[in-house]
This record gives structure tokens, sequence and C-alpha cells, in this order.
């Protein structure tokens, strides 16, 4: 093929891929940590279920933190960070426990869920004990296998309100390192 036609392919693409994405853009997001896989996400109006996806703000006093020491870009949740995609690994009737070792779900410990005591750069990081089970409109939130995750084993539970189910639309895994 000549180079041209490559030339206007990819920019026909480049184009219609813009269009969709202009026109859906209340409809999709975009994730670009570690947190979740890399790519374009489909907001859904679904229930959630344990094991859905989620995009999410954290709660506003951990947004602020979120947000000051630069985990997160600012954005339009409380607290002034942007929402975060998460897995949802407990719902309503579910009895969790948030320790030193990780988040246990009907005592099952979600695996990559210990917490950190300082982040990266030496500051210290939340740390909460919760033993409930959870009512109603309450979740759990994790990261997708990734041990540095900012989630629940942080802030705790998540109220419905925040929260709002996603499915991948066009996701890409990138080799990572986690600690």
């Amino acid at each position: 093929m000549k180079a041209s036609k490559i030339f206007f392919l990819v920019v026909g693409l480049f184009t219609a891929s813009s269009v969709f994405i202009w026109q859906f853009r209340e409809h999709i997001t975009i994730n670009v940590t570690p947190s979740m896989p890399l790519g374009f996400y489909w907001l859904e109006n679904d229930p959630v279920r344990v094991g859905d996806n989620v995009l999410v703000c954290p709660p506003r006093a951990i947004a602020e933190m979120a947000s000051h020491r630069h985990y997160l870009p600012k954005g339009d949740c409380p607290g002034g960070s942007v929402p975060v995609l998460k897995r949802v690994v407990a719902i309503e009737g579910d009895h969790v426990t948030i320790d030193s070792r990780g988040i246990f779900v009907n005592g099952i410990e979600i695996e990559h869920t210990q917490p950190k005591s300082e982040d990266s750069l030496g500051q210290k990081l939340p740390s909460i004990e919760l033993s409930t089970t959870l009512k109603s409109n309450q979740y759990l939130i994790a990261s997708h296998d990734d041990p540095r995750g900012f989630d629940s084993r942080y802030f705790g539970v998540i109220e419905f309100q925040r929260l709002k189910r996603v499915s991948p639309l066009w996701t890409w895994d990138v080799d990572r390192d986690q600690e």
C-alpha cells in the first residue's frame, strides 16, 4: 500500500474515533492508571454486582488528600479529584474486614490489598480498621491486581451515589512494574 493511502487511512480512523468519542463523551471514560487495564470504558446504568468495574468518586477528605499529593489529577468529584476506576469486591449483606493484612470479604482475603503505611515519597497513608456487614447501597472497592492501588483499604465503604458501573469498551494490557 502506498504511503499516501496509509496516511489517509490513519487520519480517517483517527477522525472517526474522535467523532465517536466526542458524540458519546458523557458515556465514555478513560483509564490511564495501573489500577485497571488501560483504555476506554463505557458508563452503564445497570445494577452493580461483585466483580463489576465501577467509576467512583472517593470520599471528600480522601479526594482532597489524593489531589493535594498528586495521586489523582484535579477533577469534578467532591474534594476536587477525578473519579477512579475500581473493581467491586463487596456489596450489601457481605461481611467485610479491613485491617493491616488487607481486605477480607466473608472471611476470604482479597489478593493484593495489604495496605502500605507510606506512599512512594515516604508520606504516611491513611489506615483504617473496619469489621462490618454492608448495608443497602454500600460497597467495597479494590484495584485490579495492583498492590499499590488507592482503594477501600485506605478509605473504607463507598456509598452508591458515588459509583457508576462501567464495562471495557477498548482496553489493552501493558506490562507494568508492581511492588
